[in-house]
């Protein structure tokens, strides 16, 4: 009876084994084609570099006319005051030159707290 049992046994878990084989295999075709579509040269690597160039340049593009902007055209706070519901108001002066177009926005840094934070 012990025999019977454990043959079954056997069995089903060399019928597990070959179920897993089988995903396994094909788990590797799927990502064959995956990096053929990727690399279809066989670089060895996928050229992410393309996608992600443009988008990088932009960022670092804005950064730094933003961190170039922020050092010629700084401004001071004259005055903040704390309204009822947690409401800020900020009075600066104004730098030489500029021009207010309603709908306009500026980033508030506060170099205390972060250099980074706007």
């Amino acid at each position: 009876m012990s025999f019977v049992v454990l043959n079954d046994q056997i069995i089903s878990l060399s019928a597990f084994a070959n179920k897993l084989s089988n995903i396994q295999k094909q788990v590797e075709e799927y990502a064959a084609l995956i990096m053929e579509e990727l690399d279809p040269d066989h670089l060895g690597y996928i050229m992410t570099w393309m996608y992600l160039a443009v988008p990088d340049i932009l960022y670092l593009y804005e950064r730094l006319t933003r961190v170039f902007r922020s050092s010629i055209n700084a401004v001071t706070i004259l005055k903040a005051v704390v309204y009822l519901g947690n409401v800020l108001a900020l009075h600066m002066s104004r730098p030489h030159g500029f021009r207010y177009k309603s709908g306009q926005y500026m980033f508030v840094n506060c170099v205390t707290v972060s250099l980074f934070e706007w």
